[in-house]
């Protein structure tokens, strides 16, 4: 009996689509590329400022390019300085200027996907 062989374009397909940073279906990743790297400013320019770090708990990532995609979007939001999102320990660690921006960034979290998120306890 012979094999019935996969048509040709299945493989090159998936390669292209991995190549170009787009995911495969089910992933809930989009392929976002990360946000450029803001401008340099002179330490004399720009003054200390203060940030808190808040911690939250995020459920609903299936791999690592979840994480990868939800630490793209809320670094980009304006008084976001860093961001770590943890597939592993299903959790985000924020450093922002405002505490107030706690509720945005759950909003953009849950936005992006089917995720879900909440201010961590402690």
């Amino acid at each position: 009996m012979r094999r019935k062989r996969k048509p040709d374009f299945v493989v090159p397909m998936m390669v292209l689509l991995l190549c170009a940073g787009l995911s495969l279906p089910g992933c809930g990743e989009t392929g976002e590329e990360a946000p450029a790297e803001p401008a340099a400013t002179t330490a004399a320019a720009s003054e200390p400022v203060e940030t808190t770090v808040l911690h939250f708990d995020v459920s609903g990532m299936h791999c690592e390019g979840c994480a990868n995609l939800l630490t793209s979007v809320v670094s980009r939001l304006d008084g976001v300085e860093t961001c770590n999102v943890s597939y592993e320990d299903e959790s985000a660690a924020v450093t922002v200027t405002d505490p107030a921006l706690a509720e945005t960034i759950i909003e953009t979290i849950t936005s992006a996907g089917e995720y879900t998120a909440e201010l961590a306890e402690g």
